[in-house]
């Protein structure tokens, strides 16, 4: 059932948040590198400028962040007598600043390539040395990472008064060992065997990306062949057939037509995503307006297959390619084609629409670090069956006696396609409300909403809604559209057990969004879990059950991205509910009692842990070299792993995942 649905629109294309890991394998990564430079202002007066060079494809946030955001700069400066600073640090450079973030619902800064802040210092001692530590979050398209404290050493001019006009590169302070404090590596080190599974299944991001490639593309091409099914194209294919038979060169003539078509909409494809590039597709997925603005669209290109209106572009583009296209030769094919295009956009452009989207949003391979190519595949596969028969049909025109007539029936795919239209808009409205925690569309609403739909569908195919048509016979193909349709609202119908439905995966609500059905609000996607390693851990060797670490954080974008568009799909979250989930928040700032403080250098300097994030933090750089977040371990109760560690998943990719932890944990 679920194949014929996506053959007929990609309705049930599933949203992929297949995104590349900006951060390597078994690697601390230090974020920026700070340098200052010092101005004398006055007898007693420093202008301190401190600059950060951020590392390619990373973002840190402002110091001037709301409460419930990401986690801000902070610039802390040492307390020294004579030592005032006058103000608050003031910020330049990359700052960009957004409206409304979509994750965290709130006006948002952050620095981009470059961070420079500007402080002014009073010193009555105009040779003293000044530390400073700098911490904050930043973040890339894949992963997060809560960095520092970067402590440094400010020297103020002197006497003489001679600026630092150029920056400097910062002095790192050693932080001194206290012997009463015991280092990590002899307190708080766990036995874990990295040896104890080299199988590394579930870690095939090539094959996965090959099969997400070749899945974009079939689906194109399915969406092509039901473009040509449609009153918009279907006539124009004997038509346009017969002009190339006629000028005796017909096979030239419709190869040449069929790849026009082909570089048309493989052209469209490159520039959308080169224009707006995949970071930006990405952010608009889960924007509200986005998915708003997708919302009306769809909604008004159901309502024109319906027949209320018709939507086309306007004539004089059609005149005008067509009067060119009149001319001849090489330049005229293509524009028959350009032609084909912009008069068949009513019955097309919703299909385009849903396949740029779906395929643009989630990641995936990149060319030239910012095309994305899901988008072109299937752009490639929508054009490669729409241009194909032309030149089949002109290589054997007898074909051409076998095609059926345009008639009703080109109708009735029109208005199919208006009810599928439809259902997709509210996919993209409850992702709005998803996102924006309006708490509207929850899974109850929009199962009766779409139950709506899809019998009226049913109803339509069985002629029982008609638009105003006179009562006709029902050809048979119709009958089964309309069983098909019923059969799929009673599905739907089951829906309000909460149990997940899985041809609804990655479309509706998640179930435990809902009004009425259980909730377990202490963890995401409904899932339990423990927030303290050693509880999680005593809890897995009773009950013998293999272990999720979750290193995640409350500001952390791409956590909440993993667990809101991955976590909850139904088959990815009866996985994670095989294991005991451990989340461990690595910002948060919840202090430690101080007889739990301990030393450590796990991140590459010494510093001392006080905090529950902190432990956490140092926790994932000590055992697993990585201090990004999110960072996903599976391990069984006696610390073996049992694959190899990831970061940021496509849905398919967790799944894979997960299935091969089970796997080596039952072996």
């Amino acid at each position: 059932m679920r194949f014929f649905i996506l053959f007929l629109s990609f309705l049930f294309l599933s949203c992929s948040t297949k995104a590349q890991n900006g951060v390597d394998d078994n690697q601390i990564v230090n974020p920026a590198e700070w340098s200052y430079k010092v101005v004398a202002k006055g007898e007693e007066t420093f202008e301190v400028t401190i600059k950060g060079k951020l590392k390619k494809g990373f973002h840190i946030y402002s110091q001037f962040i709301g409460e419930g955001g990401p986690i801000p700069l902070m610039l802390e400066f040492e307390k020294k007598a004579g030592v005032k600073l006058v103000g608050k640090a003031l910020e330049s450079g990359g700052l960009v600043k957004i409206d409304k973030d979509p994750v965290f619902d709130m006006p948002l800064s952050y620095f981009d390539k470059e961070a420079i802040f500007k402080q002014i210092i009073s010193s009555s001692d105009p040779n003293a040395k000044i530390n400073l530590e700098i911490s904050g979050m930043a973040c890339d398209e894949s992963s997060c990472i809560q960095f520092g404290p970067d402590k440094l050493v400010i020297q103020l001019p002197g006497a003489t008064k001679v600026d630092t006009n150029t920056f400097i590169s910062t002095t790192p302070i050693v932080e001194t060992i206290d012997t009463s404090i015991a280092l990590a590596e002899n307190k708080h080190k766990y036995n874990f065997n990295f040896d104890s599974n080299k199988d590394n299944c579930g870690n095939s991001e090539q094959s996965s990306n090959s099969q997400s490639l070749w899945m974009i593309f079939i689906l194109g091409f399915l969406g092509g062949l039901l473009a040509l099914l449609t009153p918009c194209v279907f006539p124009m294919l004997p038509l346009t057939v017969t002009l190339f038979l006629k000028s005796g060169k017909g096979i030239k003539m419709a190869l040449l037509y069929g790849l026009s078509i082909i570089v048309i909409y493989v052209t469209l494809g490159l520039i959308i995503t080169g224009v707006f590039g995949s970071d930006a597709l990405n952010v608009l997925a889960t924007h509200p307006i986005f998915n708003i603005a997708f919302f009306l669209i769809f909604a008004i290109f159901a309502l024109s297959f319906f027949g209320l209106f018709e939507i086309s572009l306007p004539y004089s583009w059609a005149n005008k390619t067509d009067a060119i296209a009149s001319k001849g030769g090489l330049l005229g094919i293509f524009f028959m084609a350009f032609t084909l295009v912009l008069v068949s956009f009513s019955c097309t452009g919703p299909l385009i629409g849903t396949l740029l989207v779906e395929a643009a949003t989630g990641g995936g391979p990149v060319l030239f670090g910012h095309i994305l190519v899901k988008p072109l595949i299937g752009m490639l596969g929508f054009s490669i069956a729409l241009a194909l028969p032309f030149t089949l049909f002109a290589m054997f025109p007898q074909w051409l006696s076998a095609m059926p007539k345009s008639g009703g029936w080109m109708d009735t795919v029109k208005k199919i396609l208006g009810f599928l239209e439809l259902a997709l808009a509210f996919k993209f409205l409850s992702t709005a409300d998803m996102v924006s925690n309006w708490g509207i569309l929850r899974i109850e609403p929009f199962l009766i909403i779409w139950m709506l739909i899809f019998g009226a569908m049913g109803l339509f195919c069985f002629g029982i809604i008609r638009f105003g048509k006179p009562k006709e016979k029902l050809a048979p193909i119709r009958v089964i559209l309309g069983v098909v349709s019923i059969l799929f609202t009673a599905y739907l119908a089951t829906g309000f057990s909460y149990k997940p439905l899985k041809l609804l995966s990655g479309l509706a609500p998640p179930t435990h969004y809902n009004f009425w059905g259980p909730k377990n609000e202490g963890c995401p996607a409904n899932l339990n879990c423990f927030h303290d390693f050693d509880k999680g851990l005593e809890y897995a060797k009773a009950k013998k059950l293999p272990i999720l670490i979750d290193f995640t954080g409350y500001g952390c974008v791409n956590c909440r991205k993993m667990e809101e568009t991955v976590w909850v799909v139904p088959n990815v979250n009866k996985l994670m509910g095989e294991y005991v989930l451990i989340s461990l928040y690595v910002d948060d700032r919840k202090p430690l009692p101080e007889n739990e403080y301990y030393q450590s250098n796990a991140n590459g300097q010494l510093r001392t842990i006080k905090t529950v994030g902190n432990k956490w933090s140092d926790f994932q750089a000590l055992h697993f070299k990585k201090n990004s977040q999110p960072w996903y371990v599976l391990v069984d109760s006696d610390l073996n792993l049992l694959n190899k560690p990831v970061g940021t998943q496509s849905t398919d990719d967790f799944k894979a995942f997960l299935e091969c932890g089970l796997l080596n944990f039952k072996k």
